[in-house]
């Protein structure tokens, strides 16, 4: 799989949502959108943490959000408080038990955590760590791809 650059990724709805009136990925159209694939006790997931908040407060008035993604395996309640505990304070949405969600982004090349997709404002995937080459992956260096893409929408008339 290409990691489906171009595509409209799964919407998201049959997770429930936390920390956001949001109910699905439509509601974020007309921003960016970084989506963080992640679950609690993933090591490097917690590790990057602060890298995806920051990117949340700095952005966040440009047109930005994150989502972070919990696949299943965790109640939402749990994952309300784990976030709670950390200061995940942007929009999460949890996986229902029959995975469904992380079925849907397995097939789009999710399937090792954390990992992140960039969506444009029209809801499609820009760049996905599936699509990374060499030395650029969202991954490492989500601060300065983000800030490029924000920048370069500014820029156009």
């Amino acid at each position: 799989s290409d990691g489906a650059s171009g595509k409209v990724p799964p919407d998201l709805s049959q997770g429930t949502w936390l920390n956001t009136d949001a109910r699905s990925l439509k509601d974020f159209r007309g921003k960016f959108v970084l989506l963080d694939f992640w679950f609690i006790g993933c090591g490097p997931c917690e590790r990057d943490m602060p890298a995806i908040k920051l990117l949340y407060q700095k952005f966040f008035d440009q047109g930005f959000s994150v989502v972070s993604v919990h696949k299943h395996g965790q109640s939402p309640e749990s994952v309300q408080k784990f976030a709670n505990e950390k200061g995940m304070n942007y929009p999460i949405v949890v996986d229902n038990a029959d995975g469904e969600i992380t079925k849907q982004y397995k097939q789009l090349g999710v399937y090792f955590y954390p990992m992140y997709m960039l969506l444009g404002p029209d809801g499609k995937i820009i760049q996905s760590d599936v699509t990374s080459t060499g030395d650029h992956s969202l991954r490492m260096d989500k601060i300065e791809l983000i800030y490029r893409e924000l920048r370069e929408r500014a820029l156009r008339p």
